[in-house]
């Protein structure tokens, strides 16, 4: 685990990317209780033709998925999940307020 220092850093870096232009970064809070992609990281990819694919990516495991159906379903679960986290306004004060728990310190070492 990292020091104060580091943790205020990534926060601080989050905090820049809420609204960007190229991303958009909503907090899904513990109270919300557990959803289906608590077990890693889901890509839905356009391609140049126009598709779309899944890729899912856990601890243990990772899949392309490139059938309709599949990614479909893949992207009604990020809809949900969207759906249920943070608004941006939000997502950034519980972002502001973590920071206030890791504010870096200019005192120097004894």
């Amino acid at each position: 685990m990292g020091s104060g220092e580091c943790t205020y850093k990534q926060l601080a870096r989050l905090l820049e990317q809420v609204d960007f232009p190229d991303s958009k970064v909503q907090v899904m809070p513990f109270s919300a209780g557990l959803h289906p992609l608590m077990g890693g990281a889901l890509n839905l990819l356009t391609l140049p033709d126009g598709s779309t694919v899944a890729y899912e990516e856990g601890n243990e495991t990772a899949h392309l998925y490139e059938d309709a159906e599949a990614v479909k379903m893949w992207r009604r679960k990020y809809e949900v999940l969207r759906a249920n986290s943070l608004s941006l306004v939000e997502s950034a004060e519980l972002i502001r307020k973590a920071m206030e728990d890791h504010t870096p310190c200019d005192t120097p070492p004894i």
